[in-house]
């Protein structure tokens, strides 16, 4: 090995030897000394050191804006944020910063120091003291999503459970003006169903530290009291400061002006969601289905202004078109009657979590014309369980897709320029996933695509689809064979591991 690389490296392009061995022995000498940011050319390199460091103090966002031409600072945050603030400025374009990476890596965290920098040295100084500037008002979005779109997982405490895409529009003095902020894929099945030892949404144990006279009218005991708590076996913990955090929620709505029964019935909401989840099904002797515990379905009924009678119809019935145009009601057996809770549950907090998005927009919508914007994205963690539902596999596509991106604009594009330039770039190679991706989204015959398929074939079923999968891609490399003694799964190869 070069004796170059015995001595951590800020900027790894700088080293002797660069493979992989080497690059990780960087980066470790470096996470042992507290330096947590490293530079890979324009790319930075992010460590979680999951503890604090003194480094995001508001001397270091100076020290970082106000640095002069040919100073050298240790990698940062704060730099890759002044980077982009600057090139804005100067070239009159629009900027993005793409935060990613596996799931605990601290993606959320860098995401807030990254919006903090930026709101901090574009803030507008002419706006009176004690008035709130729109800079200030873009930051109150993130303890409400967090709340909403955050939870405990086996590898993260305060995992994102949705993507989000956030632009900053300035005027042409560069001053913020407002902003926007736009959501992906929201992980519903985590309503219904957490991991073990994992936690549901954070709301959903914040509320529980209400005044005992604001949870009284939710009928919210403790989170011990519902499934859509417990089911994970994990409602307390460690470290985590649910009544912090729901104080910020709260103080968050203040500041952008949100009045207090607008937040009262997202409290109303989501209390409902966790009693339709305590709601038992009884059969009959030919299997149809009816409510078990009245006082489940009155709750949700009330909190939910939701006709109690109509509630438990939509339940253990569904309506069925026969023939012509003939409406008939069929009663719902124990699994379909769960499977409409389950659906109604979903689908209730999804459209909430949509609306707390538009909310947070319309506090801070722009009023003046927009001269340009910067963009932070803020994509899912890739991660791999023994079990991946669909809603992971939609995850990780989207990480695929991203690191398509990444190597049209890292690797192919900086090809090019060698080429143009005449230089010899015939022994460089990297991992092109496009194969990957045509295979899952190409059509006619990407997974995706013959999923749609198969939903609007007649009498299709999940083996039918599974057997058309596997006839299709049998031989294609990224195609992973399922675990033993499993009917109905398929794995993708990706080049995060197998999904």
């Amino acid at each position: 090995m070069d004796e170059s690389n015995l001595n951590p490296e800020p900027d790894m392009t700088k080293l002797g030897d660069l493979h992989e061995a080497a690059l990780l022995h960087n980066l470790r000498l470096r996470f042992m000394n507290d330096d947590i940011f490293t530079y890979i050319g324009p790319i930075l390199v992010a460590s979680n050191p999951y503890k604090r460091i003194p480094i995001f103090t508001p001397e270091y966002v100076q020290m970082y804006f106000t640095k002069g031409a040919g100073v050298v600072l240790e990698p940062h945050v704060y730099e890759l944020a002044n980077n982009t603030y600057v090139n804005m400025m100067r070239d009159g374009e629009d900027q993005s910063v793409v935060i990613s990476g596996e799931s605990g890596a601290g993606k959320t965290e860098e995401t807030k120091l990254c919006l903090q920098f930026i709101a901090e040295v574009a803030k507008d100084t002419s706006i009176p003291e004690g008035k709130r500037g729109p800079e200030q008002l873009l930051l109150m979005s993130s303890p409400i999503l967090e709340a909403l779109g955050n939870a405990k997982t086996v590898r993260n405490n305060n995992s994102s459970r949705f993507g989000k895409y956030m632009q900053i529009s300035f005027n042409k003095k560069g001053k913020i003006i407002g902003g926007n902020t736009i959501k992906y894929l929201l992980e519903k099945s985590r309503v219904i169903q957490p991991g073990t030892g994992e936690r549901n949404y954070h709301i959903f144990y914040q509320i529980n530290h209400l005044t005992a006279e604001e949870k009284k009218p939710l009928k919210y005991g403790s989170p011990d009291d519902f499934k859509y708590c417990n089911a994970g076996g994990c409602t307390d913990v460690p470290g985590l400061n649910d009544d912090a955090e729901f104080k910020d929620f709260r103080e968050a709505w203040q500041i952008l002006g949100v009045d207090d029964a607008e937040v009262q019935s997202i409290y109303n909401i989501i209390a409902g969601i966790l009693h339709i989840g305590n709601i038992d099904f009884d059969a009959d002797d030919e299997g149809n289905s009816s409510v078990a515990n009245d006082e489940a379905l009155e709750n949700a009924g009330e909190l939910l202004k939701a006709d109690a009678e109509l509630l438990e119809t939509t339940l253990t019935f569904r309506n069925m078109q026969s023939g012509g145009r003939s409406i008939v009601v069929i009663p719902n057996t124990l699994i379909t009657a769960k499977e409409t809770q389950e659906g109604l549950a979903k689908a209730a907090y999804s459209r909430t979590f949509d609306w707390v998005v538009e909310r947070c927009n319309k506090s801070v919508e722009c009023t003046e014309p927009i001269a340009n914007s910067t963009g932070v994205l803020d994509i899912f963690g890739f991660e791999i369980f023994e079990s991946n539902s669909f809603e992971q596999l939609c995850i990780n596509l989207a990480n695929e897709q991203l690191q398509a991106h990444f190597n049209d604009h890292i690797f192919k594009l900086e090809l090019k320029v060698y080429e143009a330039e005449g230089l010899n770039c015939d022994g460089i190679t990297f991992a092109d996933n496009q194969p990957c991706l045509d295979m899952l989204i190409k059509k006619p015959a990407g997974v995706f695509p013959m999923i749609d398929e198969e939903c609007v074939v007649p009498k299709g079923t999940d083996n039918t689809l599974l057997q058309k999968l596997q006839d299709t891609h049998r031989k294609n490399p990224f195609w992973g064979k399922p675990p033993k003694g499993t009917k109905t799964t398929f794995v993708v190869n990706h080049y995060a591991g197998g999904v």
